[in-house]
């Protein structure tokens, strides 16, 4: 046990500890080259490390001149719901966040909000229409945008959605034959971009039950539409010794063959990035045979995460990871790509441990602090709470805690009595948490966020 104590202090002298509040900007913006649309409604994301105010004011800047007020007063609860208001010019901007009360301030890097626009003109009204019909699906769209988009009939009411193309020309016009086992209810046309935005919904659209035979020339063969197409199907951590592997899946998500990988000379490229840092690319495999629809690769290698070799006090293991496919477009084939929040993949395997909150008792001199576990700790056996900037010189005793884990729980709430309050009207407090295995030092740097290891605040009699 002397071992890990003596461990803990030698990573806190070397590593340093981190003292000031916080916020962190975490979005705008969201994965390179994607724009956020006027009129759409995307979600702003930020950090707090010891803030304790409640609310926060969020702003919007252009280079050094403020902009506007996105919202005066909201919670300070990591998230707030934009909507982009058309009167805003397109351009290049930052977000603000700043407490309430306080002049802490959080300051978010450039994005770009664009004027992009998809508005679908045809069906103009609402329709009916029946299995076995073809109709003219038309579209109009302005601002930039991929060339590519995706058209699926989507339910109001829930159920499954029908793909009109999952990958065609973004050229205004699609025609449609209604497939024959479409669910009879009410749906909407929506037209996306393939990256993901902007997107236009048409009016309702009725599918009847009067289903039509649909009459093929016997020379033209269904073979003809059936063409393959190339999609990531997830992605997903794996914990070894020195952090955790990525990887991900992909899957022929067309109606015909893929190619032999013989017959591809070139092969479609990957791409994964942490937020905006690469961490992986080659080509991806194909097998010896015409790969059918629905054929995939379950578990595909996309890089590493490796935790860093000391305690380090501003480390984290990201927020977003982003798999690219095919963006070299190999035989005629879209690209596609789709981000993963990546703190609950590695919650699958790693743990998060952070202190939520602290009161202290002036009359008994009781610091009481509240804890939570989150993810997969089961082998880690004890909870450190020490003080971060222990008074050596005064000859007081270290403020520490240790407890047990107890296997599924994930809140505690620990205490101990804090030395030298007489007579001080403000105390402040710099605590820190670790968890801990007893026959692994290592264990300490296992914590997957370790910017939130830390707790300050200043009491007031």
């Amino acid at each position: 046990m002397k071992k890990a104590v003596c461990m803990v202090t030698f990573l806190f002298v070397l590593g340093g500890i981190g003292s000031a509040q916080e916020i962190k900007v975490t979005q705008p913006p969201t994965k390179p080259g994607q724009n956020w649309n006027i009129g759409e409604t995307w979600p702003i994301k930020w950090t707090s490390t010891g803030v304790t105010q409640p609310s926060v004011k969020i702003m919007l800047w252009q280079g050094g001149a403020f902009i506007m007020d996105i919202v005066d007063n909201a919670p300070n609860n990591g998230l707030y719901n934009w909507d982009i208001p058309e009167s805003l010019a397109p351009g290049t901007y930052k977000v603000r966040v700043k407490t309430v009360g306080a002049s802490i301030v959080g300051i978010g890097a450039e994005f770009n909000i664009s004027n992009a626009k998809i508005t679908v003109t045809e069906p103009s009204h609402d329709v009916t229409w029946n299995p076995g019909d073809t109709h003219l699906i038309q579209w109009t769209h302005t601002g930039p945008m991929a060339n590519y988009v995706r058209i699926a009939l989507w339910p109001d009411q829930g159920g499954p959605l029908y793909y009109a193309a999952e990958s065609t020309d973004n050229d205004g016009s699609f025609t449609w034959t209604i497939p024959l086992d479409v669910v009879p209810t009410k749906y909407k046309l929506v037209i996306r971009a393939v990256d993901g935005f902007p997107f236009g919904e048409s009016p309702s659209i009725m599918i009847g039950s009067g289903a039509r035979p649909l009459h093929i020339k016997e020379e033209r063969s269904s073979s003809f539409l059936k063409l393959p197409a190339l999609s990531v199907s997830g992605a997903n951590l794996t914990a070894d010794d020195d952090g955790f592997v990525i990887t991900f899946s992909y899957k022929n998500s067309g109606t015909g063959p893929l190619p032999k990988g013989s017959e591809m000379p070139v092969k479609p490229n990957y791409r994964v990035h942490i937020d905006n840092r690469e961490v992986a690319l080659g080509s991806l495999i194909f097998p010896a045979f015409q790969a059918p629809p629905g054929w995939e690769v379950p578990s595909f290698y996309g890089g590493k995460i490796k935790y860093p070799f000391l305690f380090d006090y501003g480390w984290t293991i990201g927020n977003l990871i982003t798999v690219r496919i095919n963006e070299n477009r190999v035989n005629g084939m879209a690209s596609d790509s789709e981000t993963y929040n990546l703190k609950p993949l590695a919650l699958n395997s790693g743990y998060d441990i952070m202190i939520t909150g602290a009161t202290l008792d002036w009359n008994a001199g009781i610091l009481k602090t509240d804890i939570r576990i989150d993810g997969n700790f089961g082998s880690y056996e004890q909870i450190y709470l020490f003080d971060t900037h222990p008074n050596y010189s005064a000859g007081t005793p270290v403020w520490e805690i240790k407890a047990n884990v107890i296997p599924g729980q994930r809140f505690y709430t620990l205490s101990k009595k804090r030395d030298g309050l007489k007579g001080q009207t403000e105390h402040k407090v710099s605590i820190g948490v670790l968890l801990l295995k007893r026959s692994d030092d290592r264990a300490l740097l296992r914590d997957i966020e370790h910017r939130n290891n830390i707790f300050e605040k200043t009491f007031h009699r």
